[in-house]
């Protein structure tokens, strides 16, 4: 049985660090960001989010 990790959706992630929409799909579009693109959707990986969150604590993220 093939066991799936949880996808966070865009809303999921503007909710976690309260910012808005296109912030969110700057972070998405981030080299080492776990997201997956699927047409014009964006899901990001639970798990590997957690983990990015962690290697990137304390370090600034400069988005446009």
């Amino acid at each position: 049985m093939i066991e799936i990790d949880e996808y966070l959706t865009p809303k999921d992630i503007q909710n976690i660090f309260k910012i808005g929409r296109n912030k969110v799909y700057q972070l998405c579009s981030l080299k080492g960001f776990p997201s997956i693109k699927i047409g014009t959707t964006y899901r990001i990986n639970k798990s590997k989010f957690v983990k990015w969150m962690e290697k990137h604590e304390g370090m600034d993220i400069f988005l446009n």
